[in-house]
């Protein structure tokens, strides 16, 4: 991808394919099993292809990177963290809330897949024993036909679009990533973390990001697990409060914008000192 011998560089927020993979391994209908395969395929190839012309890849954690690393072994990658600015989001006093809490667009797939797997599978664990929790789901466009799939779930609520994600966040007493699609790393996290809420999350839902489990965010992959981690965080204020405290150091030191300006001016003035080797380099990858 370059013209007239101009390097480009390429943001790889995400590995396209690699959702698509993850959809795959989920899905039991064999149609769409086969269907989503084909095009995970044809993504993956043209992701190849794209990586191979171009003169510096930046993806925002280690994981991805290697996975950028594998797929085009020439290829210069970077790492350049997401991350959220600490200013705006801002920790505020805990009222009282038994409200957990996911963020995210439910016209995305695997945001949409989440809330299924937490509602059908993890809710169900400790709605009797904790009967006034509130599971609130804020992100745009939730189809009505989706949101009619949980309308007997009488603890569950949609705020569809909303003008302040932080307004949410702030009204959580734990926050929930689910996930299992997915590739990059999760905003959602920072988001929460920046605002010094405590978060379980699957290991897809976390995947990139350091946090250290136990300590500034809990994992869970099985649901009985992920719903013990849940109520043990809605019982003890005091572990929620040290948990969310740790979260928000976590970003501030290493998802933070002072980290990024700081990454992106490195790799950058790596890539200009190699700058020079690019017309060659790109001579040699044509004939691969």
């Amino acid at each position: 991808m370059s013209y007239n011998n101009i390097p480009v560089i390429l943001n790889s927020h995400n590995i396209e394919h690699f959702v698509l993979q993850r959809y795959v391994d989920l899905e039991r209908n064999p149609a769409k099993r086969l269907y989503a395969w084909s095009e995970m395929r044809k993504l993956r190839n043209w992701e190849k292809h794209t990586c191979r012309r171009v003169a510096l890849a930046m993806a925002c954690s280690e994981h991805d990177c290697q996975l950028l690393s594998s797929l085009c072994p020439d290829l210069r990658v970077a790492v350049v963290p997401n991350v959220v600015d600490v200013d705006r989001y801002v920790p505020q006093r805990e009222a009282a809330s038994s409200t957990i809490l996911f963020q995210g667009a439910m016209d995305w797939f695997p945001n949409r897949d989440a809330v299924t797997f937490f509602v059908d599978r993890i809710l169900p664990a400790f709605r009797q024993s904790l009967p006034h929790v509130r599971f609130v789901v804020a992100g745009r466009n939730p189809s009505p036909g989706f949101v009619s799939n949980f309308a007997g779930v009488s603890e569950m609520e949609f705020t569809g679009t909303v003008v302040e994600t932080r307004d949410e966040i702030a009204k959580a007493a734990v926050c929930v990533v689910p996930l299992r699609i997915g590739s990059g790393t999760r905003l959602k996290i920072l988001e929460a973390a920046a605002m010094a809420k405590p978060i379980v999350s699957t290991r897809v839902g976390a995947e990139g990001l350091e946090f250290v489990d136990g300590e500034e965010i809990v994992l869970a992959d099985e649901p009985s697990e992920f719903a013990r981690a849940v109520v043990d965080l809605l019982v003890d204020p005091v572990r929620r409060r040290t948990m969310g405290l740790a979260a928000r150091r976590r970003v501030e030191i290493q998802y933070s914008m002072p980290a990024l300006r700081s990454a992106l001016a490195r790799h950058l003035r790596s890539c200009k000192r190699n700058l020079r080797t690019w017309p060659q380099r790109r001579s040699l990858l044509a004939w691969k």
